[in-house]
């Protein structure tokens, strides 16, 4: 199934255009990584996907469906999710009660304003079911802003697949992390089920090597190069954006 369609994808912001012609297409299952230099346009690219950002022009299908009219909160019930290149979190809340947000974002219990959330044991159990997939327990009860900046940005993930996505866009998760952090978050990436689609942003070529089966390269709102991590770390035009290398 083919999960994302991008059709000559034009962004333009005055006289330049931030995202230029760019076709996309992403299968089930896919780990596909965009890679590219400060202003190539990635971020753009997701406000688009996600619905942020309205195109110019070109057409974005989503499972199938023409979504590039549609606003944020409709592509997010098709199972669209996306977390962001700066952490968006609930800082003053426990790591417990953000997951506990995420995972009644699409219950019909979210519009009930006279009964507690954590009243609702399903979604407690869901929330523990996060926890111990993801080794957090000892950590459910500490407030966010506590928590280490690798621990934020893996809880922003677990946010994001609380909701139940089917496709998930993540922008830099490993953006302002140590060696170590980085590595710990490359691991993560992976050991995300199978059946959910994968696209990510990354500035940490060897963690898109790593983790994306696909990478496409944008430089200057284009893509410039697709194919495996083998035939990109061979293609010369990458090699010299990147390197200086002829």
């Amino acid at each position: 199934m083919t999960v994302l369609r991008l059709e000559n994808l034009v962004k333009s912001f005055g006289g330049i255009d931030a995202v230029n012609r760019v076709s996309l297409q992403i299968e089930a299952g896919d780990r596909h990584a965009i890679l590219g230099p400060n202003g190539a346009g990635k971020t753009t690219l997701f406000n688009l996907i996600s619905g942020i950002y309205t195109c110019t022009s070109g057409r974005i299908t989503l499972f199938d469906q023409d979504v590039s009219a549609y606003p944020v909160h409709r592509r997010a019930a098709l199972g669209l999710s996306r977390t962001f290149q700066i952490s968006n979190l609930f800082f003053g809340l426990t790591l417990f009660e953000n997951i506990l947000l995420s995972v009644q974002a699409r219950e019909a219990c979210k519009f009930s304003l006279h009964r507690r959330l954590t009243s609702y044991k399903y979604l407690n159990d869901r929330v523990e079911s996060y926890l111990k997939r993801w080794n957090l327990g000892n950590k459910r009860d500490d407030v966010v802003a506590n928590l280490s900046h690798g621990e934020q940005r893996q809880l922003e993930i677990i946010m994001a697949l609380a909701t139940n996505p089917r496709f998930l866009l993540l922008d830099e998760p490993t953006a302002g992390l140590s060696t170590a952090d980085t590595a710990m978050m490359a691991k993560f990436l992976k050991e995300i089920e199978r059946d959910i689609t994968i696209l990510l942003i990354e500035h940490d070529m060897a963690v898109a090597f790593e983790v994306a089966n696909y990478i496409t390269v944008m430089h200057y709102g284009r893509i410039i190069a697709d194919g495996s991590p083998e035939e990109i770390r061979k293609n010369s035009q990458v090699l010299e954006i990147y390197f200086g290398e002829d």
